[in-house]
């Protein structure tokens, strides 16, 4: 039943039988990645896993819609449980929700509203492997959540010690962002957010989020109008970086709150920013 209903969508790929205990389902073309397991292993239930888009279903309201007994209110069964057969959950770093139905009887899902649900599932499916198929980074986490990505815990380097205050972190970027004005702020990248002044090319500021020693802050202005004077006790640590561009980087590093005071930070970011914008409007 679910192999002649699922061939009724174009653009899923015929079944795949090659393995012992799971029946494949999975969109032609490329990414190649599967929509359906159909897991024939249980004696007593047949387990079908559904991949769809996260947040595409709630698990309540499929489960009302679909109806299908607990185990323990299904005639027939030697197995027992209160639990719903319908389950529906996000995966973690992954984009993907999965949604696992347990069926024992054709019946209970030879119906209208599991045709349905097949319908809106394969819909979600295929729209979002044709979005990972045209632009997969725009799928990675910092593509879609970007402040949360950077103000939370992960995307950090595995099995290392975090040495610095992710605290520090918000106000450092809220005081940047208040800094000036036509000022944007670019979240998209994996492991930095980026300031620019609307209009430039070249960005003001940079902060790299998911180093784990330390919070760096780098900032490009003028060479001979920016110096570390301007920076003088801001950061445990400043470094100046000299280009041939006549375009030098400041770079400063923060472990704690200490490292640093709110007005200070405020009025070196306002005066350096100045500096970049009349160096660029003069260009």
């Amino acid at each position: 039943f679910l192999d002649k209903l699922l061939q009724t969508k174009k653009a899923l790929a015929p079944a795949d039988w090659t393995e012992r205990s799971v029946v494949e389902f999975t969109a032609t073309g490329k990414p190649a990645t599967w929509f359906c397991h159909a897991l024939t292993g249980h004696e007593w239930l047949l387990r079908l896993v559904f991949r769809v888009p996260k947040n595409s279903f709630n698990e309540d309201e499929l489960n009302s819609s679909l109806d299908i007994p607990t185990l323990n209110n299904t005639e027939g069964l030697e197995i027992y449980g209160n639990e719903s057969r319908v389950r529906v959950g996000n995966l973690k770093k992954s984009p993907w929700q999965q949604i696992t139905i347990l069926v024992h009887r054709l019946s209970e899902i030879q119906n209208d509203e599991f045709k349905s649900f097949i319908d809106s599932a394969t819909a979600a499916h295929l729209d979002h492997i044709k979005r990972l198929s045209l632009k997969p980074e725009d799928l990675m986490p910092w593509k879609l959540h970007g402040d949360k990505w950077h103000l939370g815990e992960k995307g950090f380097p595995i099995g290392k010690k975090l040495y610095w205050d992710r605290n520090i972190l918000q106000d450092i970027l809220d005081c940047a962002g208040k800094s000036g004005k036509n000022l944007e702020i670019q979240w998209d990248n994996r492991d930095c957010v980026t300031f620019r002044v609307k209009g430039v090319t070249h960005s003001w500021m940079m902060v790299k989020t998911k180093g784990n020693e330390f919070l760096e802050v780098r900032l490009s202005g003028p060479s001979g109008k920016v110096n570390l004077d301007m920076a003088k006790g801001i950061g445990f640590e400043q470094e100046l970086i000299e280009h041939r561009n006549e375009m030098d980087v400041i770079v400063l590093k923060f472990r704690k709150p200490e490292d640093f005071s709110l007005p200070k930070l405020s009025d070196f970011f306002k005066e350096h920013l100045g500096h970049f914008i009349k160096m660029k409007s003069e260009n």
